[in-house]
């Protein structure tokens, strides 16, 4: 409700219905609400919603001094979460970007789904498992497309490599990118994903020997899409531009879809030499740097001004391995936290601080300064925690401070 008083609590309290007034007839709605309650009860609270901003000194302004005990702006208020997973200690990546503070707030929502495409994911982890995405729809093994969709079988997402759906890991690579993005938390064993209540919908492309074909690739974003997937995470590179890739993006931004990316692991500059699907300038492509413990770019890690938009922790990080748990680095561990972070609520947009993300200076691209998001807009924030001191020097016009601001998607 806009431009008006709510009465919640106290009307509860008083048996009274909800009261709403234009906002300049505050007098007339607290003598409305005394008259409704006899003018003797004792009021418990009263909650204005005039828009998202209310002012409530003026409100208070308006009622009697002598009927008013305290007139504050209230806050939102829970306890503290600190996961009990017996590896988190281990997950230095998690404190980096400071996501315990970040749960408070929100642990992500199992409304929204984030594809990993990749090889597979282990679904019967028992850091996994709970947050498999399901196609509700179908019913698995019994060999028939239940759903209409195209894919039989497709319960757990979908494998393009052998055409069935059976999107299961046999290599590694997407079970320990599925449990950066979604490892349960919580649940006192393993690890803890940055977004422990989304769910991961795997689809497969690429073998146990970590190889496989552009075709399928562009078969996993078109399926993600198809099942309404916000999010997928991608960490594989090749030189070679695809415009079937690139007509798969054009539809992802259409549909709002976030397409999270890694850099690349050559050390070398995207601008110069593309790598893809990195180097895509759609608006739905979101490249990821990789940056170490001390916030540096890690010495592997590809960059480039225009063609990598952030960077986040990607150096022997912790995660999910089938049947277990192992450490690796890369752009591509940097990217699936990025896509988790997405999923998890994180991500503000217009003009408010990316603070999930461990900012790159744009031009500098070795020294960790300012975060230059897709050549549109600086953010002066390293984490959810702190701002990061800046020299003025590097947030001059040579820098990124003339681009306007870039809006990211927010899901709910």
């Amino acid at each position: 409700m806009t431009g008006g008083l709510r009465l919640g609590f106290a009307a509860r309290l008083l048996g009274i219905s909800i009261l709403e007034v234009a906002e300049s007839d505050a007098q007339a709605a607290f003598d409305a609400f005394l008259n409704c309650s006899g003018k003797s009860a004792r009021l418990g609270a009263i909650q204005a919603c005039c828009g998202c901003e209310v002012d409530v000194n003026n409100f208070a302004h308006h009622l009697p001094a002598d009927m008013l005990e305290c007139a504050e702006e209230d806050v939102d208020l829970s306890t503290a979460y600190y996961p009990n997973d017996e590896k988190y200690e281990s997950q230095w990546n998690l404190r980096k970007i400071g996501a315990e503070r970040a749960w408070n707030v929100t642990m992500g929502s199992p409304r929204v789904a984030v594809a990993v495409i990749d090889t597979g994911v282990d679904y019967n982890h028992p850091d996994l498992w709970d947050n498999m995405w399901v196609n509700e729809r179908e019913t698995p093994g019994n060999g028939i497309d239940d759903d209409g969709n195209g894919y039989v079988d497709d319960y757990y997402g979908y494998d393009f490599i052998n055409d069935d759906g059976d999107p299961f890991d046999d290599h590694g690579h997407g079970t320990h990118c599925a449990g950066v993005i979604g490892a349960v938390g919580g649940n006192g064993i393993g690890v803890a994903g940055v977004a422990p209540r989304v769910r991961l919908m795997a689809c497969k492309f690429m073998d146990k020997y970590g190889a496989g074909v552009l075709s399928d690739a562009v078969k996993c974003l078109d399926y993600a899409l198809q099942m309404n997937a916000s999010i997928s995470s991608n960490s594989y590179g090749h030189p070679q531009q695809s415009r079937c890739m690139a007509a798969s993006l054009q539809a992802a931004e259409r549909r709002g879809h976030l397409f999270v990316t890694a850099a690349g692991n050559e050390a070398t500059d995207n601008d110069a030499t593309p790598s893809y699907p990195a180097s895509y300038s759609h608006s739905s492509v979101l490249t990821v740097a990789a940056t170490d413990i001390n916030d540096n770019l890690t010495a592997f890690s590809n960059y480039g001004a225009n063609s990598v938009d952030v960077a986040a922790p990607g150096h022997s990080v912790l995660s999910t391995a089938p049947g277990g748990y192992n450490s690796d680095s890369g752009t591509s561990t940097a990217a699936p936290l990025v896509a988790g972070s997405d999923g998890c609520h994180l991500v503000l947009w217009d003009g408010i601080p990316l603070f999930i993300l461990i900012p790159v200076d744009c031009v500098y691209f070795r020294a960790v300064c300012a975060l230059c998001v897709h050549g549109f807009s600086v953010f002066r924030h390293t984490n959810l925690q702190q701002q990061l001191a800046i020299g003025e020097a590097l947030l001059s016009a040579r820098t990124c401070s003339q681009f306007q601001s870039f809006m990211i998607f927010s899901y709910v």
